[in-house]
């Protein structure tokens, strides 16, 4: 008897100790900063060859181990690429010299919280303006003059994907939450009070260069039994007459990168367990897609040069 009283008073202070160890763990993790849980972030750099046959190498990536974006913006112009660091600046990082402008969000008094983030840095609408999103709200901040001011149409508080993105006339295209995972894409002109509502059920989106079509990845949920299902497509959309059409089912609500010409379209698929990533490049005319890169790094941006030699 003695002896089966001592086994299960055993077997309690194992499990008690058991629980004490996970606890534990659980603490340690909770307490690690983000940006080391992550993997690390690069930008992709590729020209007319190598973004279509040739083989990726280490020379075409860029690392940005500060940056707390999921997606930056670059400008071929100034040759600069736009993020938020993880002190809570605004990163203006120079391709060519590597040297960097820098700005405290705080100096705008702009004050981030887990609940309220900063993301989605973008150039525009002028080329004295940066925008972001904070508090589900666009700002745009204008370097030269130091002014901010706030976009009265919110935009869906996330930090994975662009959610919107302007025009060359200053008109808005943004995502706004309205279930489950998916967005409605609104369009707002310079000079209206209200959006126009364009796509529901969007999860991202970019505008062609001409701003006439519109690619996005569409998401559609529905029960097979009590089971939810999700299924994900690339769709476009053209502005001009408002029509639609399928382009490519997607595995996962992957998200674009950006559109050549028309012809092509460069998105990135994450696996399943988020360890890595697949870049694709779909040919729009024939409907062929091909996995041009793999890494277990996360992409946040593809920069094409030599368009033209495609």
């Amino acid at each position: 008897m003695c002896i089966g009283v001592m086994s299960k008073k055993r077997k309690k202070q194992i499990v008690i100790v058991f629980v004490c160890i996970i606890l534990f763990i659980a603490l340690i993790w909770c307490l690690i900063p983000r940006k080391y849980l992550e993997r690390p972030k690069m930008i992709l750099f590729l020209n007319g060859e190598n973004g279509i046959a040739s083989k990726i190498t280490a020379e075409n990536e860029l690392l940005l181990d500060d940056c707390v974006e999921y997606l930056v913006d670059y400008s071929e112009e100034k040759q600069t690429i736009l993020y938020l660091n993880e002190e809570e600046q605004i990163v203006e990082l120079d391709i060519q010299t590597g040297m960097s402008n820098k700005k405290n969000l705080s100096e705008l008094e702009i004050y981030p919280t887990e609940e309220q983030e900063v993301h989605n840095l973008q150039y525009g609408p002028t080329e004295d303006e940066i925008s972001f999103v904070f508090d589900k709200c666009i700002y745009i901040w204008n370097t030269k003059t130091e002014e901010l001011r706030k976009v009265v149409n919110p935009c869906m508080a996330s930090i994975k994907y662009n959610k919107y993105q302007w025009c060359e006339t200053g008109d808005l295209y943004f995502l706004r939450y309205h279930r489950n995972q998916f967005s409605d894409l609104y369009l707002f002109e310079e000079g209206k009070n209200e959006a126009e509502l364009i796509q529901t059920n969007i999860v991202s989106f970019i505008l062609n260069e001409n701003e006439d079509v519109l690619y996005a990845v569409e998401g559609d949920a529905d029960y097979e039994g009590l089971a939810l299902n999700i299924k994900f497509q690339i769709i476009e959309i053209n502005l001009v007459d408002g029509t639609t059409r399928e382009l490519q089912k997607l595995k996962s609500d992957n998200f674009l990168l950006k559109n050549v010409d028309d012809r092509y379209l460069y998105y990135v698929e994450e696996s399943a367990n988020k360890k890595n990533e697949k870049l694709y490049r779909l040919d729009l005319e024939s409907g062929h897609k091909k996995c041009i890169f793999r890494t277990d790094r996360k992409i946040v941006g593809i920069v094409i040069e030599n368009v033209n030699s495609q």
